[in-house]
């Protein structure tokens, strides 16, 4: 079946579909891509800085549905290791809503911090016709800044509510390999631990 069986199960599960849905909402709904996508002239798309929010905003979306369709799958099939893997997961997308990494500068800042930059630049920016490249009457950043820490505090506690549950389902998954292998007492206390 392709539901969860126990209360650990599914606030595991719910728990991961609670944060995509709210990141994603966040990210797409009226908050940070819509808004941007209004905000902008058709313009900006010549230069390469124009892209830093909808990558950023994409990478979230997708990081954070896949983990919900992945937690899933982890107690459908109660695999310990997928469970932890996926808090590992959890505390990298975590991290990547909060830095962006890129290469070409070799620079490490906030993604926050390279939105905000991004945003400054296209505000004030534009193109050899003095086209702006975005509607300077809205206030685009006052809008978008909040989202995005808002973003990355629901990543936060969600991150802490599943290392929390993972380490009950380790210990459930555990005991559900091995209560039809084996009644002895010393195999389950090694097993349960």
């Amino acid at each position: 079946m392709l539901k969860p069986e126990t209360r650990l199960e599914w606030a595991f599960v719910g728990i991961t579909a609670a944060q995509a849905i709210i990141i994603i909402s966040l990210q797409t709904t009226r908050a940070i891509l819509v808004e941007y996508l209004d905000w902008v002239n058709p313009v900006v798309y010549q230069v390469p800085v124009s892209y830093v929010t909808p990558v950023a905003s994409a990478v979230s979306i997708i990081s954070f549905g896949f983990q919900a369709v992945l937690s899933v799958h982890s107690c459908r099939i109660k695999n310990k290791i997928q469970v932890w893997t996926q808090c590992i997961l959890n505390i990298c997308f975590s991290i990547s809503i909060g830095m962006y990494l890129y290469w070409y500068g070799i620079s490490i800042g906030m993604e926050y911090f390279q939105v905000k930059g991004a945003t400054e630049r296209v505000s004030r920016e534009e193109d050899m016709y003095k086209t702006p490249f975005a509607d300077n009457s809205m206030p685009y950043w006052d809008i978008a800044g909040p989202m995005s820490i808002t973003c990355i505090a629901v990543s936060s506690a969600c991150r802490v509510c599943m290392c929390a549950l993972a380490y009950y389902l380790h210990m459930e998954f555990c005991w559900s390999l091995y209560e039809h292998i084996s009644p002895d007492l010393k195999m389950t206390s090694r097993h349960v631990k």
